[in-house]
């Protein structure tokens, strides 16, 4: 959350959400991306859930799955643990993702061109000629 000083200015932080602890599952819309986050420079998956924003860090396994993901879709993230193949002896992060439509939403279709574009910082920008009333109330918040 914003933080709010006694004079009315509002301090802009980094990240505003919780980050996930990557050991239960995560379910909510893909709100945003963050590119160049960090001392690392690497990218945040922002999910909007029902307890609010929560912030996913970047790994080649989420990189790959989620590039086949637009901002706006439900997702659902399922951690499977450290996977260490034999060929490589390095571990990784496994997940399991799976993603859909919003209900209302025409599948295979880009949110975007059903609501609006996606802004240089990964945020859904709404058409201005779009009905509030084919809009998912988790946009409006």
């Amino acid at each position: 959350m914003a933080t709010t000083t006694k004079d009315g200015w509002n301090e802009v932080s980094i990240n505003d959400s919780v980050t996930w602890d990557r050991e239960s599952p995560i379910e909510g819309v893909y709100v945003s991306k963050k590119d160049n986050v960090g001392a690392n420079e690497s990218r945040l998956y922002v999910i909007k859930t029902d307890k609010g924003d929560v912030s996913v860090w970047d790994s080649t396994v989420l990189h790959s799955k989620f590039s086949e993901i637009e901002i706006g879709c439900k997702v659902r993230i399922e951690p499977l643990g450290e996977i260490k193949p034999e060929k490589t002896g390095r571990s990784y992060m496994d997940f399991k993702v799976f993603w859909k439509p919003f209900e209302g939403f025409e599948a295979g279709k880009s949110i975007k061109t059903q609501l609006g574009s996606i802004d240089a910082n990964g945020k859904l920008e709404v058409n201005e000629d779009t009905d509030d009333d084919t809009i998912p109330s988790d946009f409006l918040e």
